[in-house]
């Protein structure tokens, strides 16, 4: 339910979003499909590919397996992740599905998550600051797989391996035109939308203090005023 993750997590200061490109980058495709909170249509999903409650309990249990549906949620010691942990615990119980929190240190929740062949994870919460194309292309290397397994120890934490997307990150560092690069990264979104190595939930707002009174030319963009994604907006700043 991301509409309470935006009022309990970050007060209104918050929005949904549905791609690592945001709604106001002309690289944003907006056509991607929706996901939206709808616990009825989870749960006749759920029952139509086999998924039961079989020992009445509240949990589901794998057809395949006969376990619960039973996971465990990796969260690093942020208190919005915790938060957003929180609610999304509470929530899947509503769909039959029981989840277990785990609270680590940042170190440690890298490690267990670029490196699950030492500490396997099932799921995990954390956050992610795009940028604006075409000065961002570094984003899409946390989803591309590496070598013919998809080894995800690079930046891909999620071990996603489809050919056509790390196709499609080659040939965006060779295009020549916006309109190239537009046609593949609408793509790239369209195939991250529909087989979902990474859920997007929400984009927290950047609240910053600025002076008004002795300095102008701010440039408000993705990132603030002032952030590391666009340190050139200062560059029109000057006193009055």
């Amino acid at each position: 339910d991301r509409d309470r993750i935006v009022d309990m997590v970050y007060r209104g200061y918050a929005e949904k979003y549905d791609s690592w490109i945001y709604a106001e980058d002309p690289m944003h495709d907006p056509n991607l499909p929706q996901y939206d909170y709808n616990p009825d249509k989870a749960n006749k999903i759920l029952e139509k590919t086999g998924y039961i409650d079989i020992d009445g309990d509240g949990i589901r249990e794998d057809p395949a397996t006969g376990e619960d549906l039973a996971f465990e949620l990796l969260s690093p010691d942020d208190v919005d992740m915790v938060k957003m942990a929180t609610l999304v615990s509470e929530a899947l119980p509503e769909i039959g599905i029981s989840i277990d929190i785990k609270v680590v240190d940042w170190d440690t929740f890298y490690d267990i998550v670029y490196y699950p062949e030492d500490d396997s994870y099932e799921i995990a919460v954390s956050s992610e600051s795009p940028a604006p194309s075409p000065y961002a292309d570094w984003i899409w290397l946390e989803a591309k797989g590496w070598g013919a397994s998809g080894d995800g120890t690079e930046w891909n934490s999620s071990y996603w391996n489809n050919p056509r997307f790390n196709e499609l990150i080659d040939l965006l560092g060779t295009a020549t035109s916006m309109e190239e690069r537009r046609a593949y990264e609408y793509e790239m979104q369209e195939l991250m939308a529909e087989e979902l190595p990474y859920a997007s939930l929400v984009r927290p707002q950047s609240i910053d203090a600025y002076r008004t009174d002795k300095f102008e030319g701010w440039e408000n963009e993705i990132g603030g005023p002032i952030g590391w994604m666009n340190p050139w907006s200062i560059l029109n700043l000057h006193l009055k």
